[in-house]
């Protein structure tokens, strides 16, 4: 059998395996999934020749119904048999122990800790958590056992001479690679006005062609491919195998030079521009969290608890009594199909752009609480007399604790204001800056309300963008 024809089966099969409705209801009887393979992107890294394949005109014809019957040589149809069982056995009969996250939340001593960093609604659901990682599990188990099979990686022209782990993870890669890249991408139908003014608050439409780019709940974008352990969704491993170094000791040495702080201070930063930098940050950003609890460190079990461990020597920490700093993975998306080939990917909850939502929302419901009725923004009377400038809205039904009247948690287009004061300040700037221009155009124009809020929300992204 033609030897190339024999690696696009491959390809197909292991499709086949973890999502057999993929193949059945959107590419059986179809030339995609023919063209797409004749297209060998990744020629260099198999070795493969870079002319088409052959066979496929013919292939189109015979075989309309189903790529799947061609016919195959005892070889592959052992592999394919063995690897068929598997999946309808060990891999699709995985479990993971599922998990009661709002439980976690309760029991954890710091209940707030993760909701400052993500909003206190912001958190993955337990049915989300245990179908993905239920899914992961299994992708990983068809990846490690079609490709610890010698066969398939011959198949796979892998290089024999490289060490056996190195084969492995080329094996995975090459077949991720193209389960991705053939699988079809489900979209939601948006229409988008093409004579639209303004933009929209969720980030669709920026981009006319492609009108989810950037808008909320989309999965972040990679600038270079994902390099899990595991290929899937682990932890990334040294070339050897092994954990990466300690982040708090890769810290001292790549910041250590100033540790006794010898380096001159700026003469023109302050910190002004870490909290400015963190505000733009929180303009284009926000993960959801998972809501584990990672207290104590010493549960290493959790696998999404990835807390930094304070080495002995480090005495800033350990004279303090503080033996770990807690981390813990962000959520991730359910796949669309069960044991789908794909890595773990992360959805943005606020859009991508530069386009203030830190100030006015990434949803409707956030944007019309933030609004007054007059096209300014809501703000607040400051408590201690009318000497004092307005702040931003006090917070009404947050998690923000607050001991005293005079000193309410404010609220933002952003959740994380009220992380540090630095930020709040920001924040805080850019609310009067929108009530300064709408005042203006108040003053000086027609406009109904509508109009005066677009038009400051439009000019007031533009100073972000700048």
């Amino acid at each position: 059998m033609n030897r190339r024809l024999l690696v696009s089966l491959i390809f197909l099969l292991a499709i086949d395996l973890v999502s057999t409705y993929v193949i059945e209801d959107t590419f059986s009887g179809t030339g995609e999934v023919l063209d797409e393979i004749s297209n060998l992107e990744d020629v260099q890294e198999r070795n493969l020749p870079k002319e088409p394949l052959v066979h496929i005109p013919r292939l189109k014809e015979k075989h309309k119904d189903s790529f799947l019957e061609v016919s195959q040589e005892d070889a592959f149809e052992t592999i394919k048999t063995r690897a068929m069982k598997l999946a309808a056995n060990e891999c699709s009969n995985i479990t993971v122990k599922e998990r009661n996250l709002e439980a976690e939340r309760e029991s954890s001593l710091r209940p707030n800790y993760q909701a400052f960093q993500h909003g206190s609604k912001n958190f993955m659901t337990d049915e989300q958590y245990n179908a993905a990682a239920k899914s992961e599990k299994c992708s990983a188990c068809v990846l490690n056992t079609l490709c610890n099979d010698t066969s398939i990686r011959q198949l796979l022209n892998i290089n024999t001479s490289l060490p056996e782990r190195e084969q492995v993870r080329r094996c995975k890669r090459i077949i991720l690679r193209r389960a991705m890249r053939i699988m079809p991408k489900e979209e939601e139908s948006i229409e988008c006005d093409e004579d639209a003014k303004y933009r929209t608050i969720n980030g669709t439409c920026n981009n006319l062609k492609n009108p989810e780019f950037g808008s909320i709940n989309t999965k972040f974008e990679r600038l270079i491919p994902a390099d899990y352990g595991d290929c899937i969704s682990t932890l990334r491993e040294s070339v050897t195998g092994h954990p990466l170094p300690n982040t708090r000791e890769v810290s001292f040495k790549v910041h250590g030079s100033n540790a006794d702080g010898l380096n001159p201070n700026s003469s023109v930063l302050s910190h002004l521009a870490m909290n400015f930098g963190q505000f733009m940050d929180h303009d284009l950003s926000l993960a959801e969290a998972q809501g584990v609890n990672c207290e104590p460190p010493e549960d290493e079990e959790e696998p999404e608890c990835i807390n930094i461990h304070i080495p002995k020597s480090d005495t800033i920490f350990r004279d303090r009594y503080i033996k770990f700093i807690e981390m813990e993975r962000e959520a991730f998306i359910k796949p669309d199909s069960f044991c789908k080939l794909e890595v773990r990917e992360h959805p943005n909850t606020i859009t991508a752009y530069i386009d203030a939502s830190n100030v006015y929302g990434s949803t409707d419901e956030i944007a019309e609480s933030l609004r007054a009725a007059d096209g300014l923004l809501l703000v607040m009377k400051h408590p201690h007399g009318c000497q004092f400038k307005n702040l931003l809205p006090a917070q009404v039904d947050g998690f923000c604790p607050t001991r005293n009247f005079f000193e309410p948690c404010f609220f933002s287009g952003d959740i994380r204001n009220n992380e540090n004061p630095g930020l709040n300040s920001v924040h805080t700037i850019f609310v009067r800056e929108h009530n300064r221009i709408a005042t203006f155009f108040i003053k000086n124009t027609d406009w109904d309300p509508e109009k005066i809020y677009q038009e400051t929300r439009r000019i007031v992204g533009a100073e972000l963008q700048i």
